[in-house]
């Protein structure tokens, strides 16, 4: 779950780090075409 104005287009990303193909905000779902 996040807040709106914590999606962003890129994060660092780190060795332990898992893809994610979609987030949750109070506005709603949001699925990515192209995950990590």
């Amino acid at each position: 779950l996040l807040y709106e104005n914590e999606v962003v287009v890129r994060v660092p990303v780190e060795p332990h780090d898992h893809p994610v193909d979609a987030v949750v905000t109070p506005a709603g779902a949001r699925r990515f075409a192209n995950p990590l």
